[in-house]
Formats: structure tokens, C-alpha cells, sequence
């Protein structure tokens, strides 16, 4: 096999830097610049391995087809929690306690509720206080929403921290409402297709915060897709820069958006950690025989207990 690197190796802040330094004098390269590209490379690696990914796989995270899961999920989501007027059965009609939406309900049924023989003979000939007495198992637990603007302010209130998935005590196995019988009632669908179409066009809004990251130490090579460059998150982003500094040059990045310790930090560290002695390890491999050895004993003074030589 030749010189290979070692696997499953947890990297700590002074490990990390060892890697940085060795990677630096092996390759050739001012460890300014490599300092530069592997934090770069960490806020990609953030993005990949932060979901939605494309079906079950990590490390899809910036594929389109990601992006396409996050819609659908949006679109189920919204979906199971607003129902449109005119889909609303009478005791969800009812439950709004409102005479006034009741009479523009019945505009959209004209005799025909499909809830029993009772309402189905001909709902216009009941007043209102005759049909809440018959179809309001509750009353007043909600309003017609009319705008995008209420239908956010009961959404968040169902989702962690008031944005991502909806919390768990709220949610079925499939991301739904858990009380989708219920539903919030708005106007119409084309408001909730409107809203859906606002949330769709987030989409990558938490994910923008590594990408503006990157862009804050000046990097300009790593690659990012555009929908994780949204402007609005460029102020969430964490960059400092101080590659300046000639005796310990050192960048600190970061992303406000979402959880305030990410668990998948020590994770992508310890993944790009692993990439960095790969490439160090392929790189003595290209050289040929004892020249190879001379190169990893000289140059790789703080990782060379992370490699064999086969």
C-alpha cells in the first residue's frame, strides 16, 4: 500500500494546527495561504454535511436535488397545517366562530358539505347559530388567516426555535402537523401557495451564513451553488481574518444561523483533518523510494505518528 494516513483520528485545536503546519512545509505552500483554503473548505464541508441532503446520504448538502428535497418538504409541511376556505368541512368552519366566514363558506358549497344528511339538504336555509350548535365540537380556538404575515406567525410557533423543522412534539414520523385534522383555515390557496412560494425562495438561507463566512477571510476559490448566497445572512456570518500575523497566522469562522454549539463542528474538523493527511500522504507516495522517506521525516514534524509506512 505505501505511505498511507491514519483513519478515525479526533483532532483537538493543537492537533489541528500540527496538521496545518505539516501540510504547510510538505507541500510547499505559505501557511497563511493553506490556513486560508482548509477554513474555507470547513465552511463548504459545514454546508454538505448540514441537511437536507439528497435522500439519506451525507455530504449531499449542496446538491441541487437537496435543494429540491428541502421544497418538497416545504411544500408538505405548509401544507398539512393550512387548508384553504373553500376545503374546510363545516366543523372546522365552525371552529372559527365566525358568522361572517360561515356566509362566504357557503358561497363555495352551495348545498352540498359532503358531512352529513343534516347540513347536505341545503346549508343556506340554516342561520348561523344553528349551524355552530350542530358542527362546533370547539369554539373560537382560531381566525381566518388573510395574510402571509399571520400565516408566519403560527408557523413559527410550531417550529424549533421558530424556524427549520417543526419541533417534535408538534410533528408526525413525515414532518407533518401532527394535528393536520385541525388545520389553521386561511382565505385561499393562492395565499398559501404565495407563502409556500416565499419559503421556497429561502431555501439555503441558513447554509449562507459558512459561504459569506469563506468570503469574509478572503477566500475566492472554493466553490459555493447560488442558492446558498443569500445576501440577507451575509450579517449572521462569522470571519475574522488575521493571516497577517507572520508568527501565528490564524482565521475564526462561524455561522449566527442555527444552533449556537453545531454538533457537526468537532465532525467536518476531524473530516478535514483526515482530507489534509490524505493529500500529505499521496504526496510522499509520489515520490520514489528513499527520497519519499527523507520528505515525510523532514517536513511532517507534528503528524508523522498518524501515518504508515506499509
Amino acid at each position: 500500500m505505501g505511505y498511507t494516513a491514519l483513519k478515525g483520528v479526533e483532532v483537538d485545536t493543537s492537533l489541528l494546527s500540527k496538521h496545518l503546519q505539516d501540510y504547510s512545509r510538505l507541500l510547499g505552500k505559505e501557511l497563511s495561504v493553506v490556513i486560508q483554503n482548509q477554513a474555507a473548505l470547513f465552511c463548504k464541508d459545514m454546508c454538505k454535511y448540514s441537511p437536507p441532503f439528497a435522500g439519506k446520504s451525507p455530504g449531499t448538502g449542496l446538491s441541487g436535488e437537496a435543494k429540491k428535497v428541502q421544497e418538497e418538504i416545504i411544500r408538505v409541511q405548509i401544507n398539512s397545517i393550512f387548508k384553504p376556505l373553500d376545503k374546510a368541512n363545516p366543523s372546522q368552519v365552525a371552529f372559527l366562530g365566525s358568522e361572517s366566514v360561515y356566509k362566504e363558506w357557503i358561497t363555495f358549497h352551495k348545498g352540498s358539505s359532503g358531512d352529513g344528511d343534516f347540513f347536505s339538504r341545503n346549508p343556506r336555509h340554516f342561520t348561523w347559530q344553528v349551524f355552530e350548535n350542530n358542527f362546533a365540537r370547539q369554539r373560537g380556538g382560531s381566525k381566518l388567516l388573510t395574510t402571509q404575515q399571520q400565516m408566519e406567525n403560527v408557523h413559527s410557533g410550531l417550529r424549533y426555535k421558530g424556524y427549520g423543522g417543526l419541533k417534535r412534539s408538534v410533528a408526525t414520523t413525515r414532518g407533518k402537523w401532527r394535528e393536520s385534522k385541525l388545520c389553521f383555515i386561511v382565505q385561499d390557496q393562492k395565499l398559501i401557495n404565495n407563502y409556500i412560494a416565499s419559503k421556497v425562495k429561502n431555501i439555503g438561507y441558513q447554509k449562507s451564513g459558512y459561504f459569506f463566512s469563506a468570503q469574509q477571510i478572503g477566500d475566492k476559490k472554493v466553490s459555493f451553488p447560488a442558492w446558498v448566497k443569500k445576501a440577507s445572512a451575509q450579517t449572521q456570518a462569522i470571519g475574522e481574518n488575521s493571516l497577517s500575523n507572520s508568527i501565528a497566522p490564524s482565521v475564526t469562522v462561524g455561522n449566527k444561523i442555527g444552533m449556537v454549539v453545531d454538533p457537526r463542528y468537532k465532525w467536518v474538523l476531524n473530516l478535514r483533518a483526515n482530507k489534509m493527511r490524505n493529500q500529505m500522504a499521496a504526496y510522499v507516495r509520489s515520490q520514489k523510494g528513499v527520497l519519499a522517506k527523507a520528505i515525510a521525516k523532514g517536513k511532517l514534524l507534528g503528524t508523522p505518528h498518524l501515518f504508515t509506512d506499509d
